[in-house]
């Protein structure tokens, strides 16, 4: 839930999620004793980035998007 604020990853943490792109170990410090004491937020952080990583990342996916790839040069 808590991840550097570089590269590819901001684009895997979106809407809420991206709160929680940190640029320094201080920053990561604070957002992780915030969460700490903020139980509810950490759990509905942790749901929502429960159902993007399903949409987006996981091996169904992959494979769902690679069919619909084949399925349209096949018609073409």
């Amino acid at each position: 839930m808590i991840a550097g604020n570089t590269g590819g990853i901001p684009m895997k943490m979106p809407g809420n999620l991206s709160n929680y792109l940190v640029d320094s170990a201080e920053e990561c410090a604070e957002k992780t004793v915030y969460l700490l004491e903020n139980p509810v937020i950490c759990k509905r952080l942790g749901q929502e980035c429960k159902v993007i990583i399903r949409r987006n990342f996981l091996m169904p996916r992959l494979v769902i998007d690679e069919l619909t790839l084949i399925r349209r040069l096949v018609r073409k």
